[in-house]
């Protein structure tokens, strides 16, 4: 029944798409076709309600340029197979929905109706056209380190949504000066990829974490951000370019000063501090933060005590942490590698 229902939806003409989809046929990449069409339908219906896997009407969608999640993926899946791109409706559920009972499945667990489209027999791509800032090179959050099922003609499989890739990613270069006051000030150059980037430009994403007070919304006490500018480019594999000009006072008693190195790293809660742990620790995805400090010293002002350089790795590398400084006598330089490569941790395994 589902799948009949799906069938007669997607196959629907809609209007005014004749020229879209002949653009769409002289594109000899298919690589670039399912670019091309994918970024077309978020242009296209750019507003979204209910996150559903069961549709309503695409031609009601495509016309009022609003819909639900299915409607909008199955307009994707309508042009796809117009341009002659081999795709297939994958049905799953959302990191707020639940984890599926693949020994008990049934359509209540599920409430995401994506679209894997084929570029050759090797490459796919993992798409949701609901997410209006979502790249075609990284498979939507939402659904990541999830169990789906990926309807063909004839099958229906269970599809394990995985990457390895560090997809929440940041690169952050300061370059500052301490002043005989205490205060710091500086600028810092930040380069933000894939789920950063997405988080950096939707800001109903934003708004949303920002009400669930997680992510990256937290920031250091004593940190005040004077400017900030954005600068996107037209490949949407590079990064957003970020220049920040801020001033931070850091934390103090008597004539000493306390320098947090992560002032302006993203602030999230350690999930490993409980004694015991009843619910699974669910990290998102694979990260990795780069931080590279340039802080010049005054005269008047010593350096009491640097930390010792380290490496600090997890038994099974889960987790690699790297820490090195050195003083020249002007300038204090650091360099700290984070990198988180394993994002689901069972209860089950919280004591190592």
């Amino acid at each position: 029944f589902v799948r009949a229902k799906l069938d007669s939806q997607f196959q629907k003409t809609l209007p005014d798409t004749e020229k879209l989809i002949d653009s769409a046929n002289k594109i000899t990449s298919l690589q670039e076709r399912i670019r091309y069409l994918y970024n077309a339908v978020k242009r296209q219906v750019p507003k979204k309600h209910e996150q559903t896997y069961m549709p309503k009407d695409i031609l009601e969608t495509w016309n009022n340029r609003s819909g639900n999640t299915a409607d909008i993926n199955l307009i994707l899946l309508n042009l796809l197979k117009k341009a002659n791109v081999i795709c297939y409706p994958l049905l799953a559920s959302t990191r707020e929905n639940g984890l599926i009972n693949k020994e008990f499945p049934s359509f209540s667990q599920l409430n995401a109706l994506d679209v894997v489209a084929m570029a050759d027999y090797l490459k796919f791509y993992l798409l949701d056209a609901s997410l209006k800032y979502q790249s075609l090179s990284a498979p939507p959050l939402n659904i990541l380190n999830r169990e789906a099922l990926l309807l063909r003609p004839g099958f229906i499989d269970w599809f394990s949504v995985e990457d390895q890739r560090p997809l929440l990613l940041q690169n952050i270069n300061l370059f500052c000066s301490l002043k005989e006051t205490g205060m710091i000030e500086g600028e810092a150059s930040v380069q933000h990829y894939h789920y950063t980037k997405e988080y950096i430009q939707d800001s109903t994403l934003r708004e949303q974490k920002r009400k669930e007070n997680k992510y990256l919304d937290k920031k250091t006490q004593g940190l005040t951000i004077i400017s900030t500018n954005q600068e996107v480019t037209a490949d949407e594999n590079d990064p957003i370019y970020e220049t920040i000009k801020f001033t931070y006072e850091p934390q103090h008693a008597d004539n000493y000063y306390f320098f947090n190195p992560q002032f302006l790293a993203p602030q999230k809660d350690n999930p490993f501090l409980a004694d015991k742990r009843k619910t699974d620790i669910d990290l998102l995805c694979n990260q990795q933060t780069i931080i590279s400090i340039n802080l010049e010293i005054p005269p008047t002002i010593e350096i009491d005590h640097l930390p010792k350089n380290i490496i600090v790795r997890a038994p099974d590398s889960s987790f690699y942490y790297k820490r090195s400084y050195s003083f020249n006598g002007t300038t204090l330089y650091l360099t700290q590698i984070f990198e988180v490569k394993k994002a689901i941790f069972p209860r089950e395994n919280y004591a190592g």
